[in-house]
């Protein structure tokens, strides 16, 4: 039962930093803030990730990223985009 548990625990450990945000020319504006949902610890995106090429931004993980991940057992993973 351990070695199961700490699978798991490894598991979604090294999948954390899948989350990728997409920059291109004809991706949404960000306009001071956006929120990107992500499935199974970033592998998959739920929303639109894409922003639009030529600004600066900034991926945060605010209270509210945390509160969601957390209560979901890190099924659903949460993100926000602000511009600089």
């Amino acid at each position: 039962m351990r070695i199961i548990i700490a699978l798991f625990l490894a598991f979604f450990f090294f999948l954390q930093s899948c989350a990728v945000i997409k920059i291109t020319n004809d991706g949404e504006e960000v306009k001071n803030k956006k929120r990107i949902f992500y499935v199974v610890s970033g592998l998959a995106p739920i929303s639109n990730n894409t922003v639009k090429a030529g600004e600066q931004y900034e991926i945060k993980h605010d209270f509210l990223d945390i509160i969601i991940t957390g209560f979901t057992g890190g099924i659903i993973y949460s993100r926000s985009v602000e511009k600089k």
